[in-house]
């Protein structure tokens, strides 16, 4: 910036060689617009003892006269945006390919450790449910058993009482038999023998 401001100074300095007043300062924000910044926070310095020529200087000041502020690139060329963005960094695609294979790696990890969870709970819910339908069978097993049972004895039961029922009108017919009806002459020889069995 120090060159800059000199070379703006020479050229105040030149023009003002031509008329007989002083250099106009303000004129130098023309040339470079931080010029009277630049003179007031680092103050005025004097020119080198060499002057510098007229050709000397121009190859630091451009066209558009930016003063060695080089861009790189042409304003007058191009349109649009005004630059190209440079190409990425070998580096940079390696690593991008590195992140890339490792997240890779890391959803197919991840994917099969899912895999492997799904297939111990799907395992374990069918060890689940051949348990249960072993237990059920069993249960129902033990209750047809019990129903059968149960119906046995209800069998036995009705048969019994039916029988009872049944044998209750000739056991007393048996038991009247012993006995003298009026008008009837007993013979004591003639005796029923009935078998309850």
């Amino acid at each position: 910036m120090r060159h800059q401001y000199l070379l703006v100074k020479q050229k105040l300095i030149s023009a003002s060689a031509s008329s007989s007043a002083g250099p106009d300062w303000s004129a130098g924000v023309s040339i470079w617009p931080n010029f009277l910044h630049y003179r007031h926070v680092f103050g005025d310095h004097p020119l080198p003892n060499k002057p510098i020529e007229e050709g000397e200087g121009e190859e630091l000041v451009d066209e558009n006269e930016n003063l060695g502020l080089e861009l790189g690139f042409d304003e007058k060329e191009e349109e649009g945006n005004g630059f190209d963005t440079p190409p990425p960094l070998p580096a940079r695609r390696t690593i991008k390919k590195k992140k890339k294979k490792r997240r890779d790696l890391e959803e197919r990890e991840w994917e099969e450790r899912t895999k492997r969870r799904r297939e111990e709970w799907r395992r374990r819910v069918e060890g689940m449910l051949t348990q249960h339908r072993a237990d059920m069978a069993e249960i129902q097993a033990r209750v047809v058993a019990e129903q059968q049972a149960v119906i046995s004895q209800l069998l036995g039961v009705v048969s019994h009482l039916a029988a009872a029922g049944a044998g209750s009108g000739i056991g007393a017919d048996c038991r009247n038999q012993g006995t003298v009806v009026p008008g009837e002459s007993r013979v004591e020889d003639q005796q029923l023998i009935m078998d309850n069995g």
